[in-house]
């Protein structure tokens, strides 16, 4: 059985750590990650977008619009990035398969695949 394993957190929306932190802290609260996550005990990885929300951010757009239609969102009620991270490294690292193609099928539920809706050629 193999097992995904995060390898990195890079940052979309902001520079760096620091002011991931301080977008945190913020009342309403949206942050853009980019995930490496590739298979336990192997170098290569894939990447994964996420928006990681606050609580209030949902109420703010619900209140707004009326409607969220939501994908690849995560909600937290956290406060601390690397609380975060914790949890994110925890949730991702639970996830196995048979093969990476498994893994990969759970891993789109949640986050936006660097290939998704990429038109693959077969050059043979």
């Amino acid at each position: 059985m193999l097992k995904a394993d995060l390898k990195n957190i890079s940052f979309y929306t902001v520079s760096n750590k620091h002011e991931a932190q301080l977008v945190m802290l913020e009342p309403v609260c949206c942050l853009t990650l980019s995930l490496s996550i590739g298979e336990m005990n192997s170098p290569c990885s894939d990447y994964f977008l996420v928006h990681i929300v606050n609580i209030n951010w949902v109420k703010y757009w619900v209140q707004k619009d009326k409607l969220l239609p939501g994908e690849k969102i995560i909600i937290v009620d956290l406060d601390n990035f690397e609380e975060l991270e914790e949890k994110l490294k925890i949730f991702v690292n639970s996830i196995e398969g048979e093969s990476w193609e498994d893994i990969l099928k759970k891993l789109r539920k949640y986050f936006g695949w660097e290939y998704e809706d990429h038109n693959f050629v077969n050059l043979l």
